[in-house]
């Protein structure tokens, strides 16, 4: 055979076993290619049937909406449910809220119950009892819910797309902070307001500066205020060196704690002396139902504290005849009042003598160191006036003394027939709650109409920040 045919056998050879061998592996590499670029076909779950509107029984609830009302007046987050009746159904229909679809019975047993509604052919109501999260809502017959006779109907009487409310994640800081000096021992603490209204501004004190998270924490947190740019502290007890921070938040947010040298805290202290001599400035005497509340008031920090509390039948003016007087027992005039429980009968006097006293040269004056005049238990006052439910407030919200403060406003509530003291007395009732984490007991006080009429800016605002926090 010559050279030309042997090459051309050769070729042959070679081409059957790149088929066998070879060349099946490129076939079958091409035919996997080809399917992976075929696009895989989406399998997609059968949705549930629909129940024809005539098979649903006619005392069910159906056309049911909820929808974020995100401009409502006054409100931050509100969601309005709204649902049709059947003409001619009476009676009360329940409306449920989960944070998953509430499509069987046990679910809706463990719903939320958010509000009891007499029905109508049209009904509509607004959930503002909401944080962020994801919302779902049903609407049964109370009468069946109750006997546990749950029938729920798929986007009928309950909800399968959620409601979803976001947390506010913007993060708002302070800048140009200033701290000064005001009335020899009252610290005045401004900064730029952000341009934004429902911002609350946290100011904190210190002994040292307060320059890291840790600090802040430790720091005493002086007051807390709405859309404002400045607060006047005059809160401060003893001598020293003051340093102060002021943070921001909005009402869903968080607190900005990042700090910023005299920007959002202050790096020179500011120098309080306090020298002037402890003093009583005032003393008053508050009937109750079983007793007398004797409480007062003091400047100063040196110098002696202790006083002998009293109770007299008559005024005094010097200090004589002790043995017609009853002592009740000795007093630090730094800290809160005295209850004298269930005196004899008759209308008392009562005062307060130092610790030391020169019996020779100690005078009484009357409203500064004995009450001015007689008062007896149960007795009715006469209405208060503006100035009391400030000295109050100065002596005890803040100062951070939110149980003492809740005591002494409600016996000036019984007391007072003045609206606008009362008023003001159940705004930090609420607010005195709020501090102490009771928030459904704050909205309570901060609801009522006479709150509303005289300081409708702060019961707004101050209801809103407890009722979001009901949930939490």
């Amino acid at each position: 055979m010559s050279g030309a045919g042997k090459g051309w056998r050769g070729v042959v050879i070679c081409a059957l076993v790149l088929c066998i061998t070879g060349g099946g592996s490129l076939r079958s590499q091409y035919i996997l290619d080809e399917e992976e670029k075929r696009p895989v076909e989406e399998v997609k779950p059968e949705p549930e049937p629909v129940v024809p509107q005539e098979k649903i029984p006619a005392d069910i609830a159906f056309n049911i909406k909820a929808v974020r009302i995100p401009d409502i007046t006054d409100l931050q987050c509100a969601i309005k449910i709204n649902w049709d009746l059947n003409p001619g159904y009476t009676g009360e229909y329940v409306v449920l809220r989960s944070g998953s679809s509430i499509d069987t019975k046990e679910k809706a047993l463990a719903a939320k119950v958010v509000q009891n509604v007499n029905a109508t052919t049209n009904n509509a109501i607004i959930d503002t009892d909401c944080t962020p999260g994801d919302y779902y809502y049903a609407v049964l017959s109370k009468k069946n819910f109750v006997d546990g006779k749950v029938r729920l109907y798929r986007d009928v009487n309950y909800t399968t797309i959620p409601v979803r409310v976001f947390s506010a994640d913007a993060l708002y800081r302070v800048t140009g902070i200033r701290a000064e000096i005001v009335h020899d021992v009252h610290v005045r603490v401004s900064w730029k307001r952000i341009e934004k209204t429902g911002i609350f501004y946290t100011v904190y004190r210190s002994r040292r500066i307060i320059d890291t998270d840790g600090r802040l924490r430790e720091a005493d947190r002086v007051m807390v205020v709405a859309d404002e740019g400045e607060c006047i502290d005059d809160t401060i007890s003893v001598s020293g060196t003051y340093y102060y921070a002021v943070t921001a938040k909005v009402l869903y947010g968080l607190e900005d704690v990042r700090l910023i040298t005299d920007e959002n805290y202050t790096s020179v202290g500011l120098e309080i002396g306090i020298r002037s001599p402890l003093k009583l400035v005032s003393i008053d005497a508050i009937p109750e139902v079983d007793g007398i509340r004797i409480v007062w008031n003091h400047t100063g920090s040196q110098g002696n504290r202790l006083y002998t509390l009293f109770r007299s039948p008559k005024s005094r003016v010097a200090i004589e005849g002790v043995d017609a007087w009853t002592v009740l027992k000795k007093v630090d005039i730094t800290e809160a009042g005295h209850t004298d429980v269930k005196p004899p009968p008759g209308a008392w006097y009562y005062g307060l003598i130092p610790e030391g006293a020169d019996p020779a040269a100690y005078r009484f004056v009357p409203g500064v160191s004995i009450t001015g005049k007689a008062v007896s238990p149960g007795e009715k006052r006469a209405p208060a006036e503006a100035g009391d439910i400030d000295r109050i407030l100065k002596r005890t919200f803040f100062r951070g003394k939110y149980g003492e403060c809740l005591k002494e406003l409600q016996k000036l509530l019984e007391a007072t027939d003045n609206e606008m003291v009362a008023a003001k007395a159940r705004l930090f009732i609420g607010r005195s709650h709020i501090e102490q984490g009771r928030y459904k007991k704050a909205v309570e006080y901060l609801v009522l109409p006479d709150v509303k009429r005289h300081f409708p800016k702060e019961a707004a605002f101050w209801a809103e920040f407890a009722l979001v926090r009901v949930r939490k």
